[in-house]
């Protein structure tokens, strides 16, 4: 485990998780859902440090934040939320929270319109599909020829799994807070390789929204290979698919973006 990984302490409830740690140690990725007004870190803090055995949790963890040794030691019970306040404050340490990994699969899955309809046939042959889940489903079919041995079977092993289910695992990956939620702790300990082939699949369904040819496409899902190759040998991919699995439909149009900066 990295340094910045072992400076990270979690909080978890049924439903949420609060990440609190440095914030060079949160990947760009956790960034996203870091909360920034001082009240909504208030709130969280105070919520989360209120349950059993919580405030215990997180005291080893003050003096490697630099914190104040005499403030932290000094901070009773139900004080705690408020030093972590200021120090949110001051940029001493940032505070993320995550839903429960399927809540914030269903959570992003508001819009989403059912599973894909066949694409239309013109002169005997599929016509370029119109919108961004077909032109997805055109490109999950072109990325194998593209994958070495091992890889290619275990992509098509998840397109057998379901069409909808590695889609909407795919598309997962760019929607905010989505990453933080289903990968945990382990998003702080991923190889950065790891962590740029998912920010570069991002990139690269948006391109997939944007083309207007299948030689387009094509190009698209031969770059998309290599980085679903490293998506895959680390298990990521798996991971979101499976988080897919009990939730029906793939995301709508009007949920897909260019990654947040």
């Amino acid at each position: 485990m990295s340094r910045a990984a072992a400076d990270i302490v979690s909080l978890s409830s049924a439903r949420e998780t609060l990440f609190i740690g440095p914030l060079a140690a949160f990947p760009v990725q956790a960034r996203r859902v870091l909360l920034r007004d001082r009240l909504s870190v208030r709130d969280a803090l105070a919520t989360f440090l209120s349950r059993p055995g919580a405030e215990e949790t997180v005291r080893p963890y003050l003096r490697r934040w630099g914190i104040d040794a005499f403030a932290a030691r000094n901070a009773v019970r139900g004080e705690l939320a408020d030093l972590l306040s200021r120090c949110v404050g001051n940029g001493m340490i940032a505070v993320a929270r995550a839903p429960d990994a399927v809540l914030a699969c269903s959570q992003a899955a508001e819009e989403f319109d059912g599973l894909i309809e066949p694409v239309p046939e013109r002169n005997g042959a599929a016509a370029f599909p119109a919108d961004f889940r077909g032109r997805l489903l055109a490109m999950a079919g072109l990325v194998p020829a593209y994958l070495d041995g091992p890889n290619r079977l275990e992509f098509e092993a998840l397109r057998t799994g379901g069409e909808a289910a590695l889609q909407t695992g795919l598309t997962a990956m760019s929607l905010p807070g989505v990453n933080l939620a289903v990968l945990g702790t382990s998003l702080f300990t991923l190889p950065g390789a790891v962590l740029e082939a998912v920010e570069r699949l991002a990139e690269l369904l948006q391109s997939v929204r944007d083309v207007q040819s299948p030689d387009a496409l094509q190009g698209v899902a031969r770059e998309a290979a290599g980085v679903i190759a490293v998506l895959l040998r680390e298990g990521i991919l798996r991971r979101y698919v499976d988080t897919r699995f009990i939730i029906k439909g793939i995301p709508a149009t009007g949920r897909f973006g260019k990654p947040v900066r």
